[in-house]
Protein backbone atom coordinates (compact mmCIF):
# COMPACT_ATOMS: atom_id res chain seq x y z
CA UNK A 1 0.00 0.00 0.00
CA UNK A 2 2.99 2.24 0.92
CA UNK A 3 4.56 1.87 -2.15
CA UNK A 4 1.27 2.22 -4.03
CA UNK A 5 0.76 5.72 -2.42
CA UNK A 6 4.26 7.06 -3.28
CA UNK A 7 3.87 5.98 -7.09
CA UNK A 8 0.43 7.71 -7.29
CA UNK A 9 2.09 10.85 -5.63
CA UNK A 10 4.94 10.72 -8.37
CA UNK A 11 2.07 9.81 -10.97
CA UNK A 12 0.42 13.04 -9.87
CA UNK A 13 3.65 15.32 -10.25
CA UNK A 14 4.31 13.67 -13.39
CA UNK A 15 0.76 14.25 -14.75
CA UNK A 16 1.43 18.24 -13.60
CA UNK A 17 4.88 18.36 -15.41
CA UNK A 18 3.82 16.85 -18.70
CA UNK A 19 2.27 20.10 -19.03
CA UNK A 20 5.06 22.78 -18.00
CA UNK A 21 8.28 20.49 -18.31
CA UNK A 22 12.26 20.78 -17.83
CA UNK A 23 14.17 24.08 -19.13
CA UNK A 24 16.71 23.55 -21.88
CA UNK A 25 15.37 22.35 -24.77
CA UNK A 26 15.21 24.91 -27.67
CA UNK A 27 12.06 25.02 -29.43
CA UNK A 28 13.39 25.13 -32.65
CA UNK A 29 14.98 21.94 -32.18
CA UNK A 30 11.48 20.36 -31.40
CA UNK A 31 8.30 20.00 -34.03
CA UNK A 32 5.48 22.43 -33.63
CA UNK A 33 2.44 22.25 -32.56
CA UNK A 34 -0.63 23.60 -34.10
CA UNK A 35 -2.04 26.65 -32.11
CA UNK A 36 -5.29 25.73 -29.82
CA UNK A 37 -6.75 23.69 -27.43
CA UNK A 38 -4.65 20.16 -27.00
CA UNK A 39 -6.61 17.35 -24.91
CA UNK A 40 -4.03 15.40 -23.35
CA UNK A 41 -4.72 11.94 -21.52
CA UNK A 42 -2.33 10.46 -19.77
CA UNK A 43 -1.81 6.60 -19.31
CA UNK A 44 0.90 5.19 -16.57
CA UNK A 45 2.09 1.66 -16.95
CA UNK A 46 0.74 -0.75 -13.99
CA UNK A 47 -2.56 1.95 -13.64
CA UNK A 48 -5.85 0.38 -14.09
CA UNK A 49 -7.18 4.22 -15.79
CA UNK A 50 -5.85 7.03 -17.43
CA UNK A 51 -4.88 10.02 -15.42
CA UNK A 52 -7.49 13.26 -15.41
CA UNK A 53 -7.40 14.61 -18.92
CA UNK A 54 -5.70 18.07 -19.47
CA UNK A 55 -6.30 21.15 -21.36
CA UNK A 56 -3.70 22.86 -22.33
CA UNK A 57 -4.39 26.31 -24.99
CA UNK A 58 -1.33 27.23 -26.64
CA UNK A 59 0.16 29.32 -29.54
CA UNK A 60 3.62 29.27 -31.12
CA UNK A 61 4.63 32.07 -28.80
CA UNK A 62 4.27 30.60 -25.85
CA UNK A 63 5.38 27.50 -26.75
CA UNK A 64 8.80 29.18 -28.34
CA UNK A 65 8.80 30.96 -24.63
CA UNK A 66 7.74 27.33 -23.13
CA UNK A 67 11.21 26.18 -24.77
CA UNK A 68 9.60 22.84 -25.88
CA UNK A 69 9.44 22.69 -21.82
CA UNK A 70 6.01 20.30 -22.69
CA UNK A 71 7.85 17.23 -23.80
CA UNK A 72 10.19 16.56 -20.63
CA UNK A 73 8.23 14.78 -17.32
CA UNK A 74 10.69 16.66 -15.18
CA UNK A 75 10.32 20.17 -13.82
CA UNK A 76 13.61 19.76 -12.08
CA UNK A 77 17.12 21.67 -13.56
CA UNK A 78 18.11 18.99 -16.30
CA UNK A 79 21.82 19.17 -16.65
CA UNK A 80 22.35 17.15 -19.67
CA UNK A 81 19.18 16.84 -22.71
CA UNK A 82 20.01 15.82 -26.34
CA UNK A 83 17.31 15.81 -29.06
CA UNK A 84 17.52 13.56 -31.70
CA UNK A 85 15.61 13.90 -34.83
CA UNK A 86 14.92 10.41 -36.16
CA UNK A 87 12.33 9.61 -39.61
CA UNK A 88 9.46 9.84 -38.64
CA UNK A 89 10.00 10.95 -34.81
CA UNK A 90 11.98 12.60 -32.31
CA UNK A 91 14.03 10.93 -29.20
CA UNK A 92 14.78 13.27 -26.32
CA UNK A 93 17.29 11.89 -23.23
CA UNK A 94 17.64 14.00 -20.31
CA UNK A 95 19.23 13.66 -17.12
CA UNK A 96 17.64 15.85 -14.36
CA UNK A 97 18.62 16.61 -10.50
CA UNK A 98 15.06 16.23 -9.18
CA UNK A 99 14.07 16.22 -5.54
CA UNK A 100 13.86 12.05 -5.03
CA UNK A 101 17.39 12.47 -6.72
CA UNK A 102 18.97 11.98 -10.21
CA UNK A 103 16.73 11.15 -12.51
CA UNK A 104 17.15 10.08 -16.48
CA UNK A 105 14.43 10.23 -18.69
CA UNK A 106 13.66 8.74 -22.58
CA UNK A 107 10.85 10.51 -24.72
CA UNK A 108 9.80 9.45 -28.17
CA UNK A 109 7.63 12.00 -30.42
CA UNK A 110 5.22 10.98 -32.86
CA UNK A 111 2.77 12.28 -34.58
CA UNK A 112 1.50 15.67 -37.25
CA UNK A 113 1.54 18.03 -34.12
CA UNK A 114 -1.17 19.81 -36.31
CA UNK A 115 -3.81 17.11 -35.44
CA UNK A 116 -2.30 14.83 -33.00
CA UNK A 117 0.88 13.77 -31.17
CA UNK A 118 2.08 10.79 -28.39
CA UNK A 119 4.94 10.89 -25.91
CA UNK A 120 6.29 7.95 -25.03
CA UNK A 121 8.11 8.10 -21.80
CA UNK A 122 10.13 6.17 -19.48
CA UNK A 123 11.90 7.79 -16.58
CA UNK A 124 13.89 6.17 -13.99
CA UNK A 125 13.93 7.26 -10.47
CA UNK A 126 14.68 6.58 -6.92
CA UNK A 127 15.48 3.12 -7.86
CA UNK A 128 11.89 2.92 -9.87
CA UNK A 129 10.98 2.77 -13.32
CA UNK A 130 7.75 4.95 -14.41
CA UNK A 131 6.54 4.48 -17.95
CA UNK A 132 3.58 6.48 -19.26
CA UNK A 133 2.16 7.30 -22.49
CA UNK A 134 0.56 10.78 -23.28
CA UNK A 135 -1.39 11.16 -26.68
CA UNK A 136 -2.55 14.83 -27.33
CA UNK A 137 -5.15 16.12 -29.79
CA UNK A 138 -6.02 19.11 -31.09
CA UNK A 139 -9.68 19.94 -30.04
CA UNK A 140 -10.25 23.42 -32.24
CA UNK A 141 -9.54 27.03 -31.19
CA UNK A 142 -8.95 27.88 -26.93
CA UNK A 143 -12.37 28.95 -25.57
CA UNK A 144 -13.62 32.44 -25.28
CA UNK A 145 -11.62 33.08 -21.52
CA UNK A 146 -8.97 30.72 -22.19
CA UNK A 147 -5.27 32.17 -23.09
CA UNK A 148 -2.45 30.86 -24.40
CA UNK A 149 -0.11 29.29 -21.43
CA UNK A 150 -3.19 28.33 -19.81
CA UNK A 151 -3.85 24.58 -18.53
CA UNK A 152 -6.79 23.01 -16.94
CA UNK A 153 -7.09 19.73 -14.81
CA UNK A 154 -10.61 19.18 -13.19
CA UNK A 155 -11.71 22.69 -14.11
CA UNK A 156 -8.47 24.18 -12.42
CA UNK A 157 -6.65 26.48 -14.34
CA UNK A 158 -2.88 26.80 -14.25
CA UNK A 159 -0.98 29.88 -16.13
CA UNK A 160 2.12 28.35 -17.42
CA UNK A 161 3.30 31.01 -19.35
CA UNK A 162 4.06 32.93 -16.19
CA UNK A 163 6.50 29.99 -15.07
CA UNK A 164 7.99 30.50 -18.50
CA UNK A 165 8.94 33.94 -18.26
CA UNK A 166 11.05 33.10 -14.96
Amino acid sequence: MKHHKRHSVIHVAVLLAACSGGAGIQADELPARAPGLWQLVKQVEDEPRPLPAVLQCSDSTTDQRLGGRAFLASTDPCAQIEVVPETSSWRIEAQCDTAAGPMRETTLLTGDFETSYRMEQTASIAGMQIRQTVVARRLGDCQPGQRAGMVYINGMGFDLSVEATD
